[in-house]
């Protein structure tokens, strides 16, 4: 197996999130500091569910519990969460296990086009056609949630 240029930014992406979060606690995790609207273990969950999507798009095949789409997808906060939500270090956990399957699954068909394109209503309604198209569009929006996640460290940290 090859790793590609762009295997190896999804794997760089994801090691910068494994290490912002390494020093964060479970109490930490679930606090939703003034001026914002998640906690950081939302931010994990949601990047595990939007990441899972490309298995879901190229595999017709889900890896996490069918909870995470109540848990974690595009709208849901903590605020909505009714009864035991996974731990930071099992979320942690998730990560790196799906940064090896990303690896696995991907490496080797990059290039090949979507069964129908993948698109993305929100960030100016773009549309996806090849699997590196759709993996950059996780990278993007994995880095984008990497950026709340430092925030949110800085905001919880400030305040003790």
């Amino acid at each position: 197996m090859v790793v590609t240029g762009m295997i190896k930014q999804f794997n760089m992406t994801r090691e910068v999130l494994l290490k912002t979060i390494r020093t964060v606690s479970e109490s930490e995790a679930n606090i939703i500091p003034k001026g914002f609207n998640n906690s950081l273990k939302w931010h994990i969950g949601h990047i595990l569910f939007a990441a899972n999507l490309a298995f879901s798009i190229f595999q017709s095949t889900s890896y996490l519990p069918e909870q995470y789409i109540e848990w974690f997808k595009p709208g849901t906060g903590p605020k909505d969460w009714t009864n035991d939500i996974p731990t930071l270090n099992e979320l942690r956990e998730q990560l790196e296990q799906q940064q090896a399957m990303v690896q696995e699954v991907f490496s080797d068909c990059l290039d090949q086009k979507l069964e129908k394109p993948f698109r993305v209503s929100n960030y100016g309604g773009h549309e996806f056609i090849t699997v590196s198209e759709m993996l950059n569009f996780f990278i993007f929006h994995e880095s984008m949630h990497i950026g709340y996640i430092q925030s949110i460290k800085l905001f919880i940290r400030a305040e003790d």
